[in-house]
């Protein structure tokens, strides 16, 4: 049972395994996520993980974790600050502002912050859980 103030947090490292992946998938081959010359031209010391590759993550963790199995995103949305970069650490972290037990929904604040603590991404989500956002039986 998922409750207003409850957190969660979890590590991830982006590969260029897996911006390649999404490159095959959604056709956005700008250099500027594979060229470490062309990024460095562009002030960038290394190639930048795609945006919404980043932010996806926070799905996987919230389709499976927390609040987990079941739940489905209704609303979502992004504010990209600083750049992510391939093969460093990140910190994803999760917490609860709102619940609505009629509804089954929550609202669920993500940030992924890099290794110097500094927000990278802020997203907003609303998702539908019937099974974590219920009253205790």
């Amino acid at each position: 049972m998922i409750k207003k103030g409850d957190s969660y947090q979890e590590e991830v490292i982006f590969t260029q395994e897996m911006v390649n992946l999404f490159i095959s998938i959604i056709g956005d081959n700008n250099p500027i996520h594979t060229d470490p010359k062309l990024a460095r031209q562009q002030g960038y010391p290394a190639p930048i993980v795609h945006g919404m590759l980043a932010g996806s993550m926070f799905g996987r963790v919230l389709g499976m974790k927390f609040p987990g199995i079941n739940t489905i995103n209704l609303e979502r949305s992004f504010v990209f600050i600083r750049p992510v970069y391939i093969d460093e650490p990140y910190v994803m972290s999760f917490k609860v502002s709102e619940v609505d037990v009629n509804t089954h929904t929550g609202i669920i604040k993500c940030r992924l912050k890099n290794q110097q603590g500094k927000v990278c991404i802020d997203c907003i989500t609303k998702v539908k859980n019937s099974e974590q956002f219920c009253e205790e039986i």
